[in-house]
């Protein structure tokens, strides 16, 4: 059978047809194929950048760690030695406390022999009013001018005053009175039941 020239032709045209369907697809795949491999080294390009800036990031915590451990450790440096100082000088005062109180010992027991050798002196008498508190009542001698500067007398006018000072007078010497007389009652008491 014999084939006409259109047929031939169409045939042709098909296959060349075909043929540029296969070219237009290796086209297409080659340029995705392109696209993707500009991609990949687009990414590529992008994540050693950001591994650039990671590591950089990396460095400074790294080196600002370095910092704060230096000071810390200079600032523990410091507190030790601050420590092993205040330490020395403990042990330095209770040496010293030590030596002051074997001198003292040493001293006492110096004054205590010393002592012992001296003579020793007679006791002084002492008065009925020895150890008792300074304004004690017993000790109080009624004057105008002890009982004028008085606490509670010295704000009161003076008319109050010489009126509280006469009243004074008169209860000190009943009192001096009272204990004269209780003398003479309880020896004359104490005569009759003989």
């Amino acid at each position: 059978m014999i084939r006409s020239f259109a047929d031939k032709q169409r045939e042709k045209a098909k296959i060349y047809e075909a043929n540029q369907k296969i070219l237009a697809e290796k086209a297409e795949q080659l340029r995705i194929q392109r696209e993707n491999e500009r991609w990949e080294a687009e990414r590529v390009a992008e994540q050693e950048r950001l591994n650039v800036i990671l590591q950089e990031e990396a460095y400074r915590k790294e080196q600002k760690y370095l910092q704060e451990k230096a000071k810390q450790d200079a600032i523990t440096r410091r507190r030790i030695e601050e420590w092993e100082a205040a330490q020395e000088d403990r042990l330095a005062k209770v040496e010293l406390g030590k030596r002051i109180i074997a001198e003292g010992h040493i001293s006492e027991l110096e004054r205590y022999v010393a002592r012992s050798k001296q003579k020793t002196k007679p006791r002084k008498k002492k008065s009925i009013h020895e150890g008792m508190p300074m304004n004690a009542a017993s000790t109080w001698q009624l004057t105008w001018k002890s009982f004028s500067t008085h606490p509670k007398i010295i704000d009161l006018p003076m008319s109050e005053k010489v009126r509280l000072y006469k009243l004074a007078e008169r209860q000190q010497a009943d009192k001096l009175n009272y204990y004269a007389t209780m003398g003479d009652v309880m020896g004359s008491a104490s005569g009759s039941t003989d």
